[in-house]
């Protein structure tokens, strides 16, 4: 043990034995005064709070928490009154892939909005031609929430030095490089700033200062921790060199090393101070592996074991000053009533002198919203529904709220700026992974020129698989929830036709034309689309043998279509509630057949989750040619994972069909944080009918198929990953991969 330490805890003993009457004033806590310091280092900070367990399990009693970074959140936790037990439980069953990463609330987007979300992977921005970058990967949006509402109770709590223990955190000013250290203010705003990595989070701009991670600086602020009267400081480090070669082999663990070399010298004076030093075994574990919370709060409690000793000689001495501490009971997370008697808005200088343009949207919002509040009374549970929901809108970076002296609130926005211009991508794969049978990939691409202030924008759209379609509209605003857009097209798709499990011919169905379409949207889920068009059709043979019924020049179509979508589903990749309804029509008079035809489809479908980890799916869908028997080129085409299970992309044509099902996923692992998200085992099964003849002989008269299927699915940055093995009712087995959505060039631009 550290000696001078150790007569420091001796002296005050003597002190508190001679003269037990001797006044302390309530504001001070007793002596010797403990502190706890938490060091930076993203996921791996979860080892704290097993080493928290330890020093609570002992009784040594904390009166002062400095933390920096991630130590910051823990600090946080800690200083507000949460056990050690309680934070276990929060760290291990809070989904961080949720938490971490910004998605504003899929209900509360416009339905387009939506629609482009599930469609698209990755969107770049421009505006004047510039490319429009980020200030960080994340605003952290979704971390401020999360910690507003387990630190609810101390959202009045002006001064951190007022917690049930004092707290001070460590943040860096980006523009003059100073230390600044919180013990006032708005708390999820100070952790909010001490956690900011460069390149990972956006700065936060908070009481005139631009700030970033405190790791920067000061990754263990010992210093701090005495600074407020420490008289015996625990420090928890969570940085070690590798002292192996081959453990620099990776260049995160080099960018890691470096980092540490760099800051050594400031960090080796500031554990100097401390008088224990704890330093989990993170060997294997980096700063991304949120995942690994049990693993990382397991390596924390084995490092406490360690230098149990250590840890027992010091509870003792303490406990001869001062006695045993029990955890404490406060309720961090409960509810208060608050008396708004002001309210302002504040935004960064770097925004309101920005010549870039910001939606004028926001700004109504922020003062339609300062309106409302002033001289209510809520709750803070209100306050956070009705500031956070303003992010909901699409409209702003980041928001969140500070209240000052009890009564004033200050909403604290960053207004998201305007793209002029905008490059969607999306990547779409179906194959089988054993079979030689037919594969299909495509990227999908879509280039939005918005010159802003009402007036019309460009889409222009590119599909590219075997061959590439294009489709350019102008997209013109009457209202808010009404356009009308004409649009021409080139559209290329896929018909294949199968002999066992080979493709026996593969023909292109070509489509040249012009339409002038409309939609509206009817609420927040319901959109209605039609068009009138007027096209050219070919059918251009790419392998294979001939089909007699394809031999002709080309026909003129003319006619119209109509859809109704409804979506109340909460993700867009493998939502978890909701539903999808789909009820669309198309009717065309065709030269080169000289009769009308009529198309039109029906598909629905629901999710529930019983359980934490299971989620449930039913389907339905169906279609039908109401003419009298449409050409082949006309009819559906099915299988795969969207359709029919067990069979082969596009391996069915009829002209009517009906198919329902029910699917099961239940989640099983995760994908590292820069991978994906979750993990499924996945299975169901789908029982319908296809039908070539008239549609009123269907019942008695139909193909009746079945197909089961089962395997994973993962939640990846490029899409759904399936991967399964499937069994349909002739007998046949296949394995499948499918990635992403299948992209359709007509509708909602996409498949389910």
């Amino acid at each position: 043990m550290n000696q001078p330490r150790l007569c420091r805890i001796l002296a005050i003993g003597l002190l508190i034995g001679f003269f037990p009457a001797l006044p302390v004033r309530a504001s001070e806590p007793p002596r010797p005064t403990v502190a706890v310091v938490l060091a930076g280092g993203g996921a791996l900070g979860f080892a704290h709070v097993g080493v928290l367990e330890a020093i609570e399990a002992l009784g040594i009693p904390v009166d002062i928490v400095a933390g920096t970074s991630i130590g910051s959140i823990v600090g946080a936790f800690y200083a507000a009154g949460y056990r050690a037990d309680q934070m276990v439980a929060i760290t291990e069953t809070t989904d961080w892939n949720e938490v971490l990463f910004d998605a504003p609330d899929r209900l509360q987007l416009g339905y387009t909005d939506r629609r482009q979300r599930r469609a698209f992977r990755g969107t770049i921005k421009f505006r004047e031609g510039e490319l429009l970058l980020p200030s960080g990967m994340s605003s952290a949006q979704r971390v401020v929430e999360y910690l507003d509402d387990l630190l609810r109770a101390q959202a009045l709590t002006d001064s951190f030095l007022d917690l049930p223990r004092q707290l001070a955190i460590v943040a860096a000013d980006l523009v003059t490089g100073e230390q600044v250290v919180f013990t006032e203010g708005d708390l999820k705003t100070a952790i909010r700033a001490s956690f900011s990595v460069p390149g990972a989070f956006s700065p936060v701009y908070y009481q005139g200062r631009y700030l970033v991670d405190g790791g920067i600086i000061n990754n263990v602020p010992v210093d701090v921790a005495r600074s407020l009267g420490a008289d015996i400081v625990i420090t928890i480090n969570l940085s070690a060199m590798r002292s192996k070669p081959e453990e620099l082999r990776s260049i995160s663990n080099i960018l890691d090393q470096s980092m540490l070399i760099m800051r050594k010298e400031m960090l080796d004076e500031h554990l100097a101070l401390s008088d224990l030093v704890i330093t989990p075994d993170l060997e294997g574990l980096g700063p991304a592996d949120f995942t690994q919370a049990p693993l990382l709060i397991q390596r924390g409690r084995e490092a406490a074991e360690k230098q149990m000793e250590e840890l027992q000689e010091l509870a003792r001495e303490i406990h001869r000053a001062r006695g045993f501490a029990p955890p404490l009971t406060t309720r961090p997370e409960s509810d208060l009533p608050l008396r708004i008697a002001s309210a302002r808005y504040e935004v960064p200088p770097i925004i309101l002198d920005s010549t870039r343009q910001f939606n004028p949207g926001a700004y109504l919002l922020l003062e339609e919203l300062v309106e409302s509040l002033m001289g209510t009374e809520t709750t803070l549970r209100g306050l956070q529904e009705d500031v956070y929901g303003l992010y909901h809108t699409g409209l702003f970076r980041s928001i969140s709220y500070d209240v000052v002296g009890g009564s004033e609130v200050v909403i604290l926005a960053s207004p998201e700026e305007i793209p002029s211009s905008s490059l969607s991508v999306g990547i779409g794969m179906r194959g089988q992974l054993i079979e030689n049978s037919l594969g299909m990939a495509m990227t999908h691409l879509r280039y939005t020129y918005d010159p802003g202030d009402g007036a019309p924008r460009w889409i222009l759209e590119s599909w590219f698989s075997r061959t590439a379609s294009a489709r350019a509209a102008l997209e013109v605003p009457f209202t808010p929830w009404f356009f009308i857009t004409p649009a021409v097209y080139a559209l290329s798709e896929n018909m294949p036709f199968y002999d066992g499990r080979s493709v026996e011919s593969f023909y292109l169905r070509r489509r040249f034309g012009a339409e002038l379409g409309i939609s509206a949207r009817i609420s927040k889920n319901w959109q209605f689309r039609a068009a009138a068009f007027a096209e050219w059709l070919t059918l251009q043979r790419l392998e294979g043998s001939r089909i007699a019924e394809f031999d002709f020049d080309g026909s003129a179509r003319y006619g119209g279509r109509f859809e109704f979508d409804r979506d109340t589903l909460d993700r867009d990749l493998f939502p978890r509630r909701g539903s999808e309804t789909r009820i669309a029509h198309r009717i065309h008079w065709d030269e080169e057949q000289q009769k009308f035809v009529h198309l039109g489809t029906l598909s629905a479908r629901r999710y529930w989750t019983p359980l934490r980890r299971v989620t449930l799916q039913a389907l339905a869908r169906g279609g039908s040619d109401s003419s009298t028997g449409a050409a082949v080129y006309e009819r559906f085409f099915l299988g795969g994972v969207e359709n029919w299970y067990g069979y082969y992309y596009h391996e069915l044509q009829a002209r009517h069909f009906a198919v329902a099902g029910a699917d099961g996923r239940i989640a099983v692992g995760r994908l590292p944080l820069a991978v994906g998200d979750r993990i499924y085992l996945v299975a169901g099964g789908q029982y319908g009918g296809i039908h070539s003849e008239q549609p009123e002989t269907f019942r008695e008269d139909a193909d009746y198929r079945w197909g089961v299927h089962a395997g994973l699915a993962l939640n990846t940055v490029l899409g759904a990953l399936h991967i399964g093995t499937a069994l349909n009712s002739e007998g046949r087995v296949m394995t499948f991969i499918e990635l992403g959505p299948a992209y359709t060039m007509e509708g909602t631009g996409y498949d389910w």
